[in-house]
């Protein structure tokens, strides 16, 4: 059984985990002298933590424009996508990381969230079209 407390935990973890990543990742492009593209990439994901993905996705498309397989801009984009419910487009960039860093945990979560939660709206459009059809 899960508790509140449970819920809590495993959220602030992944907010640790989630920072760890923007770390290290604003380590990385900060060493190669891209701070844009680094400001960027965590605008997005602090959008995403607010639950403002249109604002997330205006600021990995500009990245995604340069280069169309930067892995960290496909995960956000694919982020802001799941929140939208657009599935495929979600699943589409998330599988495309997954090719790219097969072993991030990150990106094997959402894959799960995705499927969670694409199987809830699918049981409620099965469930409202059932009652229609009445």
């Amino acid at each position: 059984m899960t508790t509140a407390l449970d819920t809590s935990l495993t959220k602030v973890l992944e907010f640790l985990t989630e920072a760890k990543n923007l770390k290290q990742t604003g380590n990385e492009l900060f060493q190669t002298g891209d701070l844009r593209r680094t400001t960027c990439l965590n605008c997005a994901a602090c959008y995403i933590k607010l639950n403002k993905s249109e604002e997330a996705l205006g600021y990995v498309e500009p990245i995604l424009q340069e280069n169309p397989n930067h892995s960290k801009a496909l995960f956000r984009r694919g982020q802001a996508l799941l929140m939208l419910n657009m599935f495929e487009f979600a699943k589409a960039d998330l599988e495309k990381v997954q090719q790219q860093v097969p072993n991030d945990e990150s990106v094997k979560t959402d894959l799960q969230k995705l499927k969670k939660k694409y199987n809830v709206m699918l049981q409620l459009a099965l469930t409202d079209y059932a009652k229609v059809k009445k």
